[in-house]
């Protein structure tokens, strides 16, 4: 999940606060949210906010104050402050809160940051570690990450290759994207 530098990252990767005693709800509807939701993100609160729709500057600014109400259930506002930072084009900035967000286990973090090592846009492609993240993500409930498997075994230069592989995934991301489209 990093700055539109490639525009193939956006094919992946793509408030208000409810206070009680100082801090938001995790499962309030934030400005953050209605900023920075990830389609890929199960656990979103609100509509998915398209990469190139994202204003930066308001999604670092809103995230950061829900992340400040209630830094210990913040997940979900790290994963979307990093797609403000990406769009921003603070890669470090965007790696640094994938990996708080991954702290907090975040299933849509796992996602996101394994996008990024299976496509090596704005970190080393790095085949393994791609697919441990998303094989994580896939089972945290990330339908997405079926897909990101099918094109790492689908890749002739990944270590990985394996077109049966590359088409059981395709065909689990159909079919969950079928269900979830139903609901």
């Amino acid at each position: 999940m990093i700055i539109c530098l490639k525009s193939k990252i956006t094919v992946f990767l793509t408030c208000s606060l409810t206070l009680a005693s100082g801090f938001v709800h995790a499962d309030a509807i934030t400005s953050c949210d209605r900023s920075a939701a990830l389609l890929a993100d199960p656990q979103r609160k609100s509509e998915p906010v398209p990469f190139e729709k994202i204003d930066a500057t308001t999604v670092i600014h809103e995230c950061t104050e829900a992340i400040k109400m209630d830094p210990d259930n913040s997940g979900r506002f790290f994963l979307q402050r990093a797609r403000g930072h990406l769009r921003m084009g603070n890669i470090e900035k965007s790696l640094s809160d994938l990996n708080l967000s991954i702290e907090q286990n975040y299933p849509a973090a796992f996602f996101g940051l394994g996008v990024a090592f299976l496509l090596g846009d704005v970190v080393e492609a790095d085949y393994e570690e791609a697919s441990l993240l998303l094989l994580t993500a896939y089972d945290k409930g990330v339908f997405w990450a079926a897909n990101a498997l099918a094109h790492l075994y689908g890749d002739e230069n990944s270590v990985y290759y394996d077109l049966e592989k590359s088409e059981v995934w395709a065909q689990k991301f159909i079919l969950e994207k079928r269900v979830a489209s139903q609901k």
